[in-house]
């Protein structure tokens, strides 16, 4: 099998036992974000994988004459790309949780929340893969005057607080937690974006002259 990054040809021999796509992905990767590079895309033979295809063939045993070739991009490229649709997204989680606040005592029952837990848990991981690529800069940013950590330790009590709240049927708790507390917090990532952006950039500047 041979792997190609970044114009660089590595001749890999496959175990004895029978391998995956996946742990293929997987140990590739683990080396790349050692190198301080983020896989982006996945081309097996010729032709590029869209995600699914890829989520198709993961499972897949590998025949050992295959070529993958990995696009990847810098932690900072990388961080740079995914801050380019934040904004948006964010936007949208706090256009939702205004919604299902209202809901909450409008209605005064409980809601559905799947949907919106999920978008919550995306917005968390998002977040946190910024604060693990570079955890320094992401700690000198102010969250309405808190710290990464303490931005996400108080977003995290909070919603522990919803849910205990709606556990015992008070959404109006439930509600002003959310409006007030909960959405100002979500609301002050859009404010550091541009200083993040900054100091990324400043990275990525100051990498390409080394």
């Amino acid at each position: 099998m041979q792997i190609i990054v970044e114009n660089k040809t590595f001749d890999i021999e496959l175990p004895d036992h029978d391998v995956v796509l996946k742990d293929v992905i997987e140990e590739v990767e683990t080396a790349l974000l050692e190198l301080g590079r983020v896989p982006q895309t996945l081309t097996i033979d010729g032709k590029e994988l869209t995600q699914e295809e890829l989520e198709v063939r993961l499972d897949n045993t590998m025949l050992g004459s295959e070529v993958l070739e990995f696009g990847v991009l810098s932690f900072e490229g990388f961080v740079l790309n995914s801050l380019e649709g934040s904004g948006k997204a964010n936007e949208d989680l706090l256009k939702k949780l205004e919604a299902f606040a209202n809901d909450l005592q409008e209605n005064a029952k409980r809601v559905d929340s799947k949907a919106l837990v999920q978008d919550f848990r995306d917005f968390l991981e998002f977040w946190m893969k910024m604060q693990g690529f570079f955890p320094e800069a992401f700690q000198s940013l102010k969250f309405n005057d808190k710290s990464g950590s303490e931005f996400f330790e108080a977003l995290r009590s909070l919603l522990e607080e919803v849910v205990k709240s709606m556990g015992a049927n008070d959404f109006t708790l439930a509600g002003d937690l959310l409006r007030y507390e909960v959405i100002p917090l979500v609301d002050s990532v859009q404010k550091v974006i541009p200083e993040f952006r900054k100091q990324i950039e400043q990275k990525q500047s100051e990498a390409s002259k080394a």
